[in-house]
C-alpha cells in the first residue's frame, strides 16, 4: 500500500463498497493435493454500502446500526494496520445491499468501512489488502472489493487466485429475490462435490476466463448456467426451477444463482429491451422481486428498481 499522510486534521473519512447478484461460478480449484473453494462474483454496483468514520470522543468503538459488527471489525483491523492513532473510533454504515439474500452485504459493509479508515487515515489501500483483511473481519467475504474486476477468489483465504481478464462482457443483469429465510453464508458448508464435478470446475474456469478475454457474453452466460445447475443440485431453492423456466426465452442468455443466499440473476445480452421487459413482468406475476436491473460494462450503468433491506 501507498503511504498514509498520518493528519490528524481531517476529522472524518468515507468509504463505499458495492453487493453483487451471485456467483458466475462457485466450486473449488485443485492445490497441489488438496481442494479450495472459490468463487467468481457477479458484481451489482446499484447495490452499495457507504460508511463514515471518525475520531470519537466517547470510550470503546461504536458503530451504528449496532448490529453491523463485522464492519466495525474490518475498520479496527485496517486501524490497526495503518498505524493510526490510538484512541476509539465510531463507525457509520449506510446500506443499500439487501440483508440475508446472499448478496455480500456484510462484505460490502467491510470494504466500504476499511476504504473509510484509509481515507480518514489519507492512504491508498490496494484491493488485495481490502480482501485479506476483510476475510479476517468476517471468515470467508465475497470479491467486491475488486468492483468490475474478474478474478477467481478464494473466500476463505482473502486471495485472488487467478486474474480472468480486464472486464466482463458487456450484458444486461436482472436480480431476482427467489425468497424464504435468510442463509448463513460463513455456516454452510461446502458442497461435497465428486471428482468429476472438481475436474469439471477447472474446466469451467478455463472457459469463463476465455469468454471474458474474447468478450462473449453467451459463452460466459453458458458457464453461469452450468455452473448454478450445480450449485443447485447441492443446495436446490424451492422457486429455482420456476426462476429458470422464465429466463428460457429469447434474449436470455442464461441464469446464475448465489452460492449461499436466494438472490439470483438472469444475463441478457445490452440490446435486449424488449426480452428484458417481458421478463420482469412475468417475474412481477409470479411475485419474484426485481432487486435490481442494470447494465455490467467497463462502465456500468443502473439503476434501481428496489433496493430492499430485510
Amino acid at each position: 500500500m501507498s503511504g498514509c499522510s498520518g493528519s490528524d486534521k481531517q476529522i472524518h473519512g468515507a468509504g463505499c463498497g458495492i453487493g453483487h447478484a451471485g456467483e458466475l461460478l462457485q466450486g473449488v480449484i485443485r492445490n497441489d493435493q488438496n481442494t479450495e473453494p472459490f468463487l467468481v462474483t457477479l458484481p451489482a454496483p446499484p447495490f452499495t454500502s457507504r460508511a463514515t468514520v471518525r475520531y470519537s470522543e466517547q470510550a470503546g468503538d461504536t458503530v451504528q446500526p449496532p448490529w453491523k459488527t463485522k464492519a466495525l471489525r474490518a475498520a479496527r483491523i485496517a486501524w490497526r494496520q495503518l498505524a493510526g492513532r490510538s484512541g476509539p473510533i465510531r463507525l457509520i454504515v449506510d446500506s443499500r445491499t439487501p440483508v440475508g439474500r446472499g448478496c455480500g452485504s456484510s462484505t460490502s459493509d467491510c470494504v466500504a468501512a476499511i476504504r473509510a479508515v484509509a481515507d480518514l487515515r489519507g492512504c491508498q489501500v490496494p484491493a488485495d489488502d481490502i480482501a485479506l483483511w476483510t476475510t479476517q473481519a468476517e471468515t470467508a467475504a465475497d470479491a467486491t472489493m475488486f468492483e468490475l474486476r474478474p478474478v477467481a477468489f478464494s473466500q476463505r483465504r482473502g486471495r485472488v487466485l487467478r486474474p480472468l481478464g480486464a472486464a466482463y462482457p458487456p450484458m444486461r443483469v436482472i436480480a431476482v429475490d427467489l425468497g424464504g429465510p435468510p442463509v448463513d453464508s460463513v455456516g454452510r458448508p461446502v458442497p461435497a462435490y465428486s471428482r468429476s464435478e472438481i475436474a469439471g470446475f477447472g474446466e469451467l474456469l478455463a472457459r469463463l476466463e476465455k469468454s471474458i478475454v474474447r468478450q462473449d457474453a453467451s459463452a460466459l452466460a453458458r458457464v453461469a448456467t452450468e455452473s448454478a445447475a450445480i450449485q443447485q443440485s447441492y443446495y436446490p431453492h424451492p422457486r429455482w426451477q420456476e426462476f429458470a423456466a422464465f429466463a428460457k426465452r429469447p434474449g436470455v442468455l442464461g441464469v446464475a444463482c448465489a452460492h449461499s443466499g436466494t438472490v439470483s440473476a438472469a444475463l441478457l445480452g445490452p440490446g435486449e429491451t424488449a426480452a428484458e421487459e417481458e421478463l420482469v413482468r412475468g417475474l412481477d406475476a409470479a411475485k419474484l422481486v426485481v432487486l435490481a436491473r442494470y447494465e455490467l460494462s467497463a462502465a456500468p450503468k443502473g439503476e434501481f428498481t428496489a433496493c430492499l433491506s430485510f
